[in-house]
This record gives C-alpha cells, structure tokens and sequence, in this order.
C-alpha cells in the first residue's frame, strides 16, 4: 500500500467526489486509499441504463434483439430508442462499458434527481448490487451556458 501524500497529513480528507466522465480519477482515488464518489448529473433513468451497459452487453451485439430489460426501468427498452453510439457499438460504444463499470467501482453515487421524480428506479437500484444512489436534485442551472461565453468579463 502507498503512503498518505504529506499533503493530505494533518487534514481530514472525506474522500474524492470525480464526474462521470472522470472515472479515471477512481483509480487515483484507489491509489490514495480514499473513497471516491460518482457526481452522476444526468436523470437516475440514465444512471440504471449505464450501470446495465456492461451487462447487456452481449444483448446489444446480436441485432436479432429488439427489446432489451433495463434493471431501473418498468417496461423492457426497444433496441430503437437507444443511443446511436450504443447500436453501433464503435469507440462511443466502448465508452459507455468503460463508463458503466467503473462506476461500479464508487462508495456511492450521487445523481440528479429526487425520489418523486423517479421512484421506480431509485427502488431499483437501492436493491441492487450496485453502490449506494444519494438523490440530490433536482440540480439545475438557471443562468445557462451564456455565463460560460469566454469573452463575457467576469
């Protein structure tokens, strides 16, 4: 096992909140012998559909399957309503299952949305296999991408 950094010393550190396309930084977390957890800003919907990606996986290579079952979701998802970059199964594709299970890999995940928004798959997924799922939204930005012109003086 490494050693804390000196820089950590003396301070309580809680653990490593990383963003759904920085699971990378899981591993850092692992290095540093930290909890990481998954700030997951899309619905909980999406989350259940990533965490399952891996799983579906050999579903979603056979073009003979129309309809696939997804843990969070009460009816089965036809094969038509999924991503582009899932059916064709490329770089996108292998982004998805690297995604899917290193979130896997978390103390918990914590997604936008509350429990009246989706209560069926937050049911779901607290009796599943998978990390704890905190929602904590709903987290939205009011202002707009506007604020983020880079020639607006700040």
């Amino acid at each position: 096992m490494s050693q804390t950094p000196s820089w950590v010393s003396g301070r309580r550190f809680i653990g490593l909140f990383v963003d759904m396309f920085c699971t990378t930084m899981i591993d850092v977390a692992v290095e540093l012998q930290f909890p990481s957890y998954l700030f997951f800003a899309s619905p909980a919907s999406f989350l259940s559909f990533m965490l399952d990606v891996p799983s579906l996986d050999s579903q979603l290579s056979r073009n003979s399957v129309t309809e696939l079952r997804v843990r969070g979701f009460v009816n089965s998802v036809p094969r038509s309503v999924l991503p582009t970059s899932v059916l064709k199964q490329g770089d996108g594709y292998s982004w998805y299952l690297h995604h899917g299970r290193k979130f896997t890999e978390t103390k918990g995940i914590i997604v936008n949305t509350f429990t009246e928004l989706e209560p069926f798959v937050l049911d779901t997924l607290s009796t599943s296999d998978v990390p704890k799922v905190y929602p904590v939204g709903s987290i939205m930005d009011l202002n707009g991408p506007a604020q983020w012109h880079p020639d607006r003086a700040q």
